[in-house]
């Protein structure tokens, strides 16, 4: 759920196809957020 609509990926037998799946839609969702978002977390990049 996002801003109030839900989303529904569908179903996945195989754990690396749903991570795949999930992280598609949130990059389609999100988009330059998450890359933004996980730089400022990541100590590496200071």
């Amino acid at each position: 759920m996002f801003q109030g609509k839900r989303y529904r990926l569908g179903r996945r037998s195989d754990k690396k196809d749903a991570i795949r799946l999930r992280e598609e839609a949130e990059e389609k969702l999100h988009g330059d957020f998450l890359a933004w978002y996980k730089a400022k977390k990541d100590p590496a990049s200071d």
